[in-house]
């Protein structure tokens, strides 16, 4: 899953792709589902795997799309330094105090 912030929350209005916001959010999705796409690949090889490519504030949108799915498990991963694993990044601790089910953290490092 990735999850794209709204084109308004840091565009100020002027992109390389124009000023129509529509047209960047649909950008953004597709850069998304590229970037998504890629690493899956890079993870699963020939795997299978449902691409979620989602849009607007990232905790918000995982916990909504858990509800609507009825999922069983989240995983988040944490990229954290060590003075700052103590501490649970904004996305994580957000999701993990909002899910509708477990939320497992995986330290990546």
């Amino acid at each position: 899953m990735r999850v794209v912030e709204s084109a308004g929350a840091f565009s100020g209005g002027v992109t390389s792709r124009g000023a129509d916001p529509a047209e960047l959010a649909a950008g953004l999705r597709e850069d998304g589902r590229r970037a998504l796409a890629a690493r899956v690949a890079e993870v699963l090889g020939a795997g299978r795997a449902e691409l979620v490519v989602l849009q607007g504030d990232p905790p918000d949108e995982v916990v909504a799309w858990a509800s609507q799915a009825g999922c069983d498990l989240l995983v988040a991963a944490a990229h954290r330094s060590r003075l700052a694993r103590a501490i649970l990044g904004s996305f994580t601790q957000a999701v993990a105090r909002r899910a509708p089910c477990p939320v497992l953290v995986h330290r990546t490092h």
